[in-house]
């Protein structure tokens, strides 16, 4: 039995555990290849997260039961964990720090996307005492191709410039956030990188006009507002 087929094996009779939990559990060395291993599992329709009791990201088996974990099984078949990035910085890694930082600052979470599978909508809806906050996050690139076929392959586009773009694709789906949802406060997060910072300072007076809040994520999990919207 693999990691992938054990991981979902104790997750079915042990449901709500974290990755750390599990890592430790099934003596996994690295955490992190646990995370990659739900993640994509969750990419195949075989687990969901979402906040356990203690107020962590849990994986919880859907239908309750172990299904073999085959290709065929979904045609969203899940990438090989090994594919998965593991910088702190990657889109996926930041969605999941200020996901357990809301929590734990009492906010429910009602959406949490999975960035691998690139699902639409809002990438962390959360709620608390009847005020709802969406959230657009955008990782930081890297210098390099994360997909195996160009492993080793430098990116022609300078991870700076990339930034930028991203930046500004961030921007735009926060406006259309608002414009969904004129009731919500709508939050840009990144990871803290000093071009991330540079950039919000140049626009600081805009994104408080068009009441956009702009939050900073650490490689420790430490949430950062920098600029506080007014609510709406």
């Amino acid at each position: 039995m693999g990691h992938r087929e054990r991981v979902l094996d104790f997750v079915s009779r042990f449901a709500g555990r974290d990755d750390d939990e599990i890592a430790q559990a099934l003596q996994i060395t690295r955490r992190q290849t646990v995370n990659q291993i739900c993640r994509a599992l969750v990419q195949s329709g075989h687990l969901q997260r979402r906040a356990n009791e203690q107020g962590k990201i849990g994986n919880f088996a859907v239908g309750g039961e172990a299904e073999p974990v085959t290709d065929a099984h979904s045609e969203r078949a899940a990438k090989p964990p090994s594919i998965l990035p593991t910088d702190w910085f990657w889109e996926g890694n930041v969605v999941e720090k200020l996901a357990a930082h809301f929590i734990r600052d009492g906010w429910t979470i009602v959406q949490c996307a999975d960035t691998a599978s690139r699902e639409p909508g809002p990438d962390i809806h959360a709620e608390r005492s009847g005020a709802t906050l969406l959230v657009e996050v955008k990782g930081y690139p890297s210098a390099q191709y994360r997909d195996p076929r160009r492993a080793g392959e430098k990116k022609r586009t300078s991870p700076s410039l990339q930034a930028q773009q991203w930046f500004s694709h961030a921007l735009l789906k926060g406006m259309r956030l608002q414009n969904e949802y004129p009731n919500a406060t709508v939050a840009l997060a990144f990871p803290d990188f000093p071009r991330y910072r540079t950039l919000t300072e140049e626009i600081r007076g805009g994104l408080n006009r068009v009441r956009l809040t702009v939050l900073f994520v650490s490689d420790g999990g430490t949430v950062s507002i920098v600029v506080a919207a007014p609510a709406p």
